[in-house]
């Protein structure tokens, strides 16, 4: 053993002029290339015979010595890197390549809801927070698979601000069936509810209902519309704020695993923030929902087009930005975005249907019943198909009439009181 453990250093020392790493890296390449349990018996058994000839041989001359202390400590590094530390490193290395491989396959297969919310027009505040929610749940995941420490998730209660029309209602929804495909509650279901959800008529009975409504939601989501509506300030006789004391205390009970989002206009639901010291705490998450720009508007209003089945004309997409903007402008701070396109969307289909019912409907043959359809088809044979042309004109909104509808929607709401027409699009 002394013999090969010599010869190890006497080789290395014979080489060609090289750095000590230099010549351990091709060592353990040499190594690397052999049985493991041929190099661990034989790195045991020389082990013990250094160990001996240490003991025995106090002086071995220089090239010996420097031989030996070559070998011993080449061995020593083989033995320690080959047999203790590679093994981990490539454990690491394969556990790492997994969970990068689950990394990338979250990656592509996002759920359905949140590619959902990644369609939707605007609500960039809320598509931001499922993102972050989306990562933050990936990465748990690959903790968790790598066999590490993972706290409770808070609660994430959340306050959704914004002016009427902005999506705050649907973007719940969406919300509720991304938190459950991500696994944050178990149940995929959302309670709407609203002031008169919660409080009661006598006293006593508003405690009740509150904490029914909250059971009721129990492992899903609590959506609490217009909840600014349950603080009244210097109203004695109402119960809004026993609603408030009963709820706070049940968003901390993880027995129930219900995740409450409160929602309404910002200045409103800023004076209910203040109206309790403990509301800001157990409510952590805030989206504000912008209003929507001209740009946002037309697309809202083409989406209504492609859901009901029309199509803007050529030259009508230009007027319908215009006429949405001009909307947006008479009506000013009491402008419900995508509630008042879809008011306006409404009037157009309108005044299509009573263009179309003198156009085509008018024309049918009063003597002998036949209708529009059957004279068409019963017209000579033609290169276009007078079906399809008449169906074309069914799915198509004009330019004359955006335009007649944009007057009769602003004359319908200068035909409210002042103090009361604005109210209608809230």
């Amino acid at each position: 053993m002394f013999t090969i453990s010599w010869q190890f250093g006497y080789d290395l020392t014979q080489a060609l002029p090289q750095t000590f790493d230099q010549t351990l890296d091709a060592l353990e390449k040499q190594i690397s290339e052999t049985s493991r349990t041929k190099w661990l018996l034989r790195s045991v058994c020389l082990a013990t015979s250094l160990q001996t000839l240490i003991i025995s041989r106090p002086y071995v001359g220089d090239g010996a010595a420097t031989a030996l202390s070559l070998g011993t400590m080449v061995l020593t590094r083989v033995l320690t890197h080959r047999l203790l530390v590679q093994p981990k490193i490539d454990r690491l290395r394969q556990e790492y390549r997994l969970l990068s491989g689950q990394l990338e396959r979250q990656h592509q297969a996002d759920s359905d809801s949140l590619q959902k919310l990644r369609n939707m027009v605007g609500v960039e505040n809320l598509k931001a927070h499922a993102e972050k929610l989306h990562q933050k749940m990936v990465v748990r995941k690959m903790r968790k698979n790598a066999g590490l420490k993972c706290d409770d998730l808070s609660r994430g209660h959340m306050l959704f601000t914004g002016n009427p029309g902005t999506g705050k209602t649907m973007s719940a929804q969406v919300i509720t069936h991304i938190l459950y495909e991500l696994g944050i509650i178990k149940e995929d279901k959302t309670v709407i509810a609203d002031r008169s959800s919660l409080v009661g008529e006598f006293i006593g009975k508003t405690a009740l209902k509150t904490e029914q409504l909250v059971n009721s939601a129990k492992n899903g989501v609590l959506f609490i519309d217009e909840a600014y509506s349950l603080f009244h300030p210097g109203s004695d006789k109402d119960f809004g704020p026993e609603a408030i004391e009963k709820l706070l205390p049940m968003l901390e009970n993880r027995d129930i695993n219900t995740i409450v989002i409160m929602a309404g206009y910002p200045r409103q639901m800023e004076q209910l923030m203040e109206s309790n010291p403990g509301f800001r705490s157990r409510v952590p998450v805030k989206i504000h929902f912008e209003d929507y720009s001209d740009g946002q508007l037309i697309n809202i209003f083409q989406f209504m087009c492609d859901k009901n089945g029309y199509q803007l004309a050529e030259d009508a997409v230009t007027v319908c930005k215009e006429k949405l903007s001009d909307i947006k402008n008479y009506e000013g701070e009491h402008f419900a975005n995508a509630r008042s396109v879809r008011n306006f969307f409404e009037r157009v289909q309108s005044v299509q249907e009573r263009r179309l019912a003198k156009e085509i409907g008018g024309q049918s043959d009063g003597g002998n019943g036949t209708s529009q359809e059957d004279s068409l088809t019963t017209q000579g044979k033609s290169s276009v198909d007078p079906a399809a042309d008449v169906v074309k004109q069914l799915m198509e909104l004009s330019v004359s009439d955006l335009e007649v509808a944009a007057a009769d929607y602003q004359s319908q709401s200068v035909s409210h009181d002042s103090g009361d027409w604005k109210g209608m699009f809230r």
